[in-house]
């Protein structure tokens, strides 16, 4: 089960995609799941995914660990103040 918190509704940074990934991300703790993976679950291409992530991981919402052919994502606290900027 997926849930989505009021701070991360808030996040007008984000498009409604982001904040699914990051719901189900921070559901988990942390997730190791790849991109094809994450694509299939979420009905959507890898590309998508691989944006959506490097989106989270730019505006500071997830970290990315990478472990030889492993990648970890974990997420990172929910800012109070909700960010002005356009969702991208």
């Amino acid at each position: 089960m997926i849930s989505i918190s009021n701070e991360l509704m808030q996040q007008t940074n984000l498009t409604a995609s982001q904040k699914l990934l990051m719901g189900y991300v921070i559901s988990k703790g942390q997730i190791d799941d790849t991109n094809e993976q994450l694509a299939q679950m979420f009905g959507v291409t890898k590309v998508s995914i691989t944006q959506w992530l490097s989106r989270l991981d730019k505006k500071g919402y997830v970290e990315l660990h990478y472990n030889k052919r492993k990648r970890t994502i974990i997420p990172k606290p929910i800012p109070v103040n909700v960010s002005e900027e356009v969702a991208s």
